[in-house]
């Protein structure tokens, strides 16, 4: 529960004048934009209705008689395969690719769809037909997820949990065309999203799996890597000598994975895990340093949050300490 949220009922008047109304089914869904939260529901007929609530205001967005701020299309089909997604106008700020949301629509796995203008609340003629066919020829008839914004990294996108088909589809509004089609390995079911970081959105699978994806290259996402040099330690008989690299156990309490690599003097090690147990740099002793090192961890994940989230800053005296025995 959002603490500092304001608790508050919509006007029962905002659904009731919904006619055919089906109050349970997969694909009502929400889009909250600024303070505007859209509403899609599914109708016992098979259509669509759309509404509008203002938040900040307590009113209708489209109208202020309920009978009238209600945008209703039969779009046919099953209530379980449908996706309530925005479409997205793109513009340039300062170089960077930025989406304002357009539309409010709804497209299922037959290629039809519908899209209202979320500022006036009327149907329009839209230009997003692509979607709907792209939905249709790359998911099958099983039940769908939800959709997902990308607005970062430089990507104007949209993600469609693809469900039973295992298959999580990408549109890009800066080319108004798809962006890929991942097929994610085993029985995933895709089916919601999270943004965990500028780079990485995190899904679940219905079938209880977690995944990552890059927000470019649709690839799991890597882990975040820093790179240090390491000198050797002066000893008391005069030698240079590189002793024991380890993590400290608060910090790997928080990671999944954390690899090592060390190079210099023509030798390395590479791709040490350091989870598994400390590195060892003995066999760089007499090689003048300093040493490089390459550390990539990837954080544990509590939720949709990551454990640890010091992505690019921390402290290298406390991440990577040598130690010498004898």
């Amino acid at each position: 529960e959002c603490t500092s949220f304001t608790r508050r009922t919509l006007p029962v008047s905002t659904v009731a004048n919904i006619p055919n109304l089906n109050e349970g089914g997969h694909s009502n869904n929400m889009e909250l934009v600024g303070s505007k939260l859209l509403m899609t529901f599914v109708l016992t007929n098979g259509g669509t209705a759309f509404d509008c609530y203002d938040l900040a205001t307590n009113t209708s967005c489209w109208g202020s008689a309920p009978s009238t701020n209600v945008t209703v299309d039969p779009l046919q089909g099953n209530r379980n395969k449908r996706f309530t997604f925005l479409t997205m106008d793109v513009v340039n700020v300062a170089g960077v690719p930025t989406g304002t949301p357009r539309d409010i629509c709804v497209a299922n796995v037959k290629s039809d769809q519908t899209c209202v203008n979320i500022s006036t609340g009327m149907k329009v003629d839209t230009t997003t037909g692509g979607v709907a066919g792209f939905i249709d020829a790359n998911l099958g008839d099983g039940w769908v997820g939800d959709s997902f914004d990308v607005r970062s990294g430089g990507e104007v996108r949209t993600l469609f949990g693809g469900g039973l088909s295992d298959r999580t589809l990408c549109w890009d509004w800066t080319t108004n065309s798809n962006c890929g089609v991942v097929d994610h390995p085993g029985t995933v079911w895709p089916y919601a999203y999270a943004q965990v970081s500028e780079n990485c959105i995190l899904g679940l699978g219905d079938a209880a799996v977690f995944f990552t994806l890059d927000v470019t290259s649709l690839d799991t996402c890597t882990g975040s890597q820093v790179t240090t040099q390491v000198d050797p330690c002066d000893c008391a008989d005069g030698s240079e000598r590189y002793g024991v690299l380890d993590l400290p156990q608060e910090l790997q309490d928080q990671l999944v994975s954390a690899r090592g690599t060390v190079t210099g003097g023509g030798m390395s090690v590479m791709d040490h895990d350091l989870l598994a147990g400390p590195l060892d740099l003995a066999s760089f002793n007499g090689i003048p340093g300093p040493l490089t090192l390459v550390i990539e961890v990837e954080s544990m994940v509590n939720g949709i949050e990551l454990v640890w989230q010091d992505d690019f800053e921390f402290d290298l005296e406390l991440v990577v300490q040598p130690t010498l025995t004898n």
